[in-house]
C-alpha cells in the first residue's frame, strides 16, 4: 500500500506575485516497489474569491522512496508548487487544490485556507 499525506501548508506571494503553496508533504510506501513521482504528476490550482483559476506548477525535482519506507518532504527547498504567473488576489482568499497521480489514482488535497481535506479522483 502506498500513503500520500498532507498538512500545514506554507504559502506565500499574491498581491501582484506568484503563489507559492508548499505544504508538508510525506508518502508512505509499504509495497517491495520504489514509488517515483515526476514533476508533473504533481498539479494544482489556487482559486481566488471571485472564481479565478491559476494553475500551480510543481517546481523541484522527482521525489522518490524506496520500498518499505517512509519519506517527508517538509521544505519549500523539497515540496513546492508555483504559479506561473502574478496572482492579484491575496492568497489567503481562495482555494489550493494539489493533485497527485500515480499509477492511474489521484491523491487530491483541497485546502480551504484552515483544513486540508484529502480525497481520491
Amino acid at each position: 500500500m502506498r500513503r500520500f499525506m498532507c498538512e500545514a501548508p506554507v504559502i506565500t506571494g499574491g498581491s501582484g506575485y506568484a503563489v507559492r503553496y508548499c505544504p508538508l508533504f510525506a508518502i508512505q510506501n509499504d509495497t517491495g516497489e520504489r514509488v517515483i513521482l515526476e514533476p508533473k504528476d504533481i498539479t494544482g490550482t489556487f482559486t481566488d474569491m471571485e472564481n479565478n483559476m491559476y494553475p500551480l506548477e510543481f517546481i523541484r525535482n522527482e521525489l522518490t522512496v524506496e520500498p518499505h519506507s517512509y519519506q517527508e518532504y517538509g521544505s519549500s527547498a523539497k515540496f513546492c508548487l508555483e504559479s506561473e504567473n502574478r496572482v492579484p488576489a491575496e492568497y489567503s482568499n481562495g482555494t489550493f487544490i494539489m493533485r497527485v497521480a500515480y499509477h492511474n489514482q489521484t491523491a487530491v488535497f483541497r485546502y480551504d485556507g484552515k483544513t486540508i481535506t484529502p480525497s481520491k479522483e
